[in-house]
């Protein structure tokens, strides 16, 4: 609802990125460097950490990148995948979101979306 780049758009973003890395922090052993004594120690969970939700909302993301990536024609071509999106030859109108996950992703988006 709010266009792309504007501040809006952005702290939505950043607030969505950082609630979902505190649901997975501490899940897989990372370390990250100790400024205050030059060495590397465990990232520890957050007080939300829970691995059920991270996997789920990893697991759906990726499972609806497939789907939409698995309708496109096979004259078109997909370039790079990330955890979160892809890039491909093909016009929007040639990848369909209508599947079964795609549609249930987008009901998620919606009732975020009502908070």
């Amino acid at each position: 609802q709010f266009s792309k780049g504007s501040f809006e758009e952005i702290l939505f973003k950043e607030i969505g990125n950082c609630c979902y890395g505190k649901t997975a922090q501490g899940i897989n052993n990372k370390s990250v460097f100790d400024a205050s004594n030059g060495l590397r120690k465990p990232i520890s969970p957050s007080k939300i950490t829970h691995p059920y939700y991270a996997s789920y909302i990893t697991g759906l993301v990726r499972a609806s990148i497939s789907e939409a990536m698995s309708s496109i024609p096979s004259n078109r071509s997909i370039i790079s995948v990330t955890t979160d999106g892809f890039l491909t030859d093909a016009i929007r109108s040639e990848i369909s979101t209508t599947g079964p996950v795609c549609s249930l992703f987008q009901v998620c988006c919606e009732i975020i979306n009502d908070f």
